[in-house]
């Protein structure tokens, strides 16, 4: 054998092979399960995944008879990696897919901690005795919301995001902009 740096190089035993090939496989299966772990909501990859959904439910959206325009809207809930409920805009006539979710879906289901991803900012105000969805999510006390989109009335927009930012227990609202960019 060939000397390195002046040094004998050393014969290394099949049961020190053994052992550092055994540390190498468990430092791989703790990486693997760390990023497993790391698919909690809350994570980019599990945002992507209910962000879709959300847009499949928009796509599902129904008119209302009022010949004004309407925008698509898809409301998925999701608490510790499970789908709770999910609703498009007109699922329930008239009712935004919001409320439909945490009304109608949810009403007694315990939403702590919860994440709501939605494809429409949500509404900051409504007709008597409606409740806007965005005081809703509030009540609820669901700790993330994300948006896919501010609404595009330029009397509206931001509006729910200036609302739910303080009460939203995270404080964490995010748009699929980004969770969906690489699509």
């Amino acid at each position: 054998m060939r000397q390195i740096s002046g040094r004998q190089p050393r014969e290394v035993s099949q049961a020190v092979l053994l052992q550092l090939l055994k540390a190498v496989k468990d430092e791989l299966e703790k990486r693997k399960h760390e990023r497993e772990e790391k698919l909690e909501p809350g994570n980019e990859n599990q945002d992507r995944k209910f962000a879709r959904l959300a847009i499949e439910e928009a796509r599902k959206s129904v008119p209302e008879n009022d010949d004004r325009p309407h925008p698509l809207v898809g409301a998925v809930v999701v608490k510790d990696g499970k789908v709770l409920a999910t609703a498009y805009r007109g699922e329930a006539e008239g009712n935004h897919a919001e409320y439909i979710t945490l009304e109608k879906k949810l009403d007694d289901a315990a939403l702590v901690g919860a994440t709501v991803y939605t494809t429409l900012e949500p509404c900051t105000t409504q007709n008597h005795p409606k409740i806007p969805c965005a005081d809703r999510l509030i009540e609820r006390k669901v700790a993330r919301v994300v948006i896919g989109m501010l609404d595009p009335n330029p009397n509206i927009t931001g509006a729910a995001s200036v609302r739910l930012a303080p009460n939203i227990a995270s404080g964490l609202v995010r748009a699929f902009e980004g969770v969906l960019a690489n699509r």
